[in-house]
């Protein structure tokens, strides 16, 4: 009985977390992608400080590598989404943006794994710089994802972001 039960509930909760149906759906998972990227970004950046402080750079391996898998995954999962009410262009602004932050912590990230306690001023402000360019072009790509989706949901009937806070605060 506790078998067909979780298997009842993974079923449930696999089929809900990969199935989007209507434009808002889409739109919702995109955000909680870019959410969930958010996310392992911090705890990457937290570590980052830690390393900064300290020059124990350790802790900065498995949160990249977690952060990688995450962008993979997502990346796969955003590939295989259905279209929906012409969602191919958010789909591709969502893989190009992925696909960037992939590359972005391999050639930003992994630099700071190689670091010890010895560490010279150049080499890290070379890296250092070299995270903050790449910054820039990520920013720049997460403006015209955000482009997309304004327009994605301005075809569909729906709101985002700011909208919406400010149409619920009328309410």
């Amino acid at each position: 009985m506790k078998k067909w039960l979780l298997m009842m509930l993974l079923g449930v909760v696999v089929g809900n977390a990969s199935a989007q149906s209507t434009p808002v759906e889409l739109n919702d998972k995109m955000v909680d992608i870019t959410d969930e990227l958010y996310k392992h970004g911090e705890a990457w950046g937290a570590a980052f400080k830690k390393a900064m402080d300290t020059q124990d750079w350790a802790d900065l391996k498995p949160l990249r590598q977690k952060m990688e898998y995450y962008v993979a995954t997502a990346t796969r999962e955003v590939e295989d989404m259905k279209d929906i009410k012409n969602s191919k262009a958010l789909k591709d602004a969502m893989i190009a943006y992925l696909t960037y932050e992939g590359k972005m912590v391999k050639e930003s990230f992994v630099p700071f794994e190689n670091f010890d306690g010895d560490i010279d001023n150049e080499s890290l402000k070379k890296a250092i710089d070299k995270m903050v360019a790449m910054g820039d072009q990520e920013t720049e790509l997460l403006e015209k994802l955000i482009d997309v989706q304004d327009a994605y949901a301005k075809a569909n009937g729906f709101k985002v972001g700011e909208e919406v806070e400010e149409v619920e605060e009328k309410k």
